[in-house]
């Protein structure tokens, strides 16, 4: 266990440097990913045909609330939390990879859900964003991320995937 916090906190400290490191060559990913999001969220607006007008990063809802969306929004962190504990947690390679990429793709579409839920709750009513983003949206989406780490670490083979080396191998 001790272990495992300690890779959990070293993975979390390097992923979080390589994508909120002002020099580091990933930094621009996280603008990337906040651009996809808005794009999707925009895209899912209008087919819904929410009245609603984007101005850069902002949503005006027709009743005078609006959405600000940061890059904060954009489940990077959810993700890289659950990357940090699927590349701490001893596994094969082939089943992290798999895990990450899985992973990826829900929290992006948990995301847009809860993105949707409070866009969708803040047209209805504009005094509605505490609710909604805050206990909705942020507990619903990082219990979902805690239920694909579940389904992670509750998918091992019959075969021993533990990678840690014993002192009896290492000789």
């Amino acid at each position: 266990m001790r272990r495992f916090l300690l890779l959990f906190c070293l993975w979390s400290l390097l992923l979080f440097g390589a994508l909120y490191f002002p020099f580091s060559p990933l930094y621009d990913l996280n603008a990337w990913q906040s651009s996809m999001t808005a794009a999707a969220l925009r895209n899912i607006l209008e087919w819904s045909a929410v009245p609603a007008a984007w101005e850069h990063d902002t949503l005006r809802f027709a009743n005078g609330s609006f959405l600000i969306l940061t890059d904060a929004c954009n489940g990077m962190a959810a993700f890289l939390f659950f990357a940090a504990a699927v590349m701490a947690f001893p596994a094969k390679g082939s089943k992290k990879r798999r895990w990450l990429l899985i992973g990826y793709i829900a929290l992006f579409f948990a995301n847009l859900l809860r993105l949707t839920g409070v866009s969708a709750a803040m047209h209805f009513d504009p005094y509605a964003y505490g609710w909604a983003h805050d206990i909705a949206g942020r507990y619903g989406y990082g219990l979902f991320m805690l239920f694909l780490y579940a389904r992670f670490v509750s998918r091992r083979s019959e075969r021993n995937t533990d990678t840690t080396i014993s002192p009896k191998a290492a000789l």
